[in-house]
């Protein structure tokens, strides 16, 4: 994956991280993960959304060396009365996801895969397409509201559905 560190890490953290990873993989292994979830980045060659011409690049979020569907539940009912109206009803939450890490391959998740770097004056969009119960065959459309990369061994972000189309 692109930016990997180029050195294994020596600390506990790091050594940790694999196994992590392995363990958040589990629940789909044993078929338990309902939902899968698509980022859908855009770039415009013009300098805002809707201007010039698109290229689309789309990725799962995974976890367990790319092969599963990450956990996604909705916020819960005290986030969102602690939230002073950042969230609502029916907002997801997508996440563990495991920080990247060094191993014969780069696994984990690159914080770029859902806050990618966006170049200034350059048109740029994110999409994140959700499939599962209560959604159609054909997926359900987000934005991504707030993230959280601040925890030692995990990342995870909240989604909003949006009637915005890709």
């Amino acid at each position: 994956m692109a930016g990997c560190p180029s050195e294994c890490g020596t600390s506990l953290r790091d050594s940790l991280l694999p196994m992590l990873d392995a363990i958040r993989g589990i629940p789909g292994m044993l078929g338990l993960r309902q939902f899968s979830v698509q980022v859908v980045s855009r770039k415009w060659t013009g300098t805002r959304p809707g201007l010039g011409t698109k290229s689309d690049s789309t990725s799962d979020v995974v976890v367990d060396l790319g092969t599963y569907a990450p956990k996604v539940t909705l916020v819960s009912a005290k986030e969102i009365a602690s939230s002073g109206g950042l969230y609502v009803d029916q907002d997801l939450r997508v996440g563990p996801l495991t920080p990247e890490f060094q191993t014969w391959l780069c696994e984990g998740t690159h914080i770029n895969l859902f806050d990618p770097p966006v170049t200034p004056g350059k048109g740029f969009e994110l999409f994140f397409k959700v499939t599962g119960p209560g959604y159609p065959d054909s997926g359900a459309w987000f934005k991504k509201l707030s993230q959280d990369t601040t925890k030692n061994f995990s990342y995870s972000f909240v989604l909003r559905k949006t009637a915005q189309l890709p």
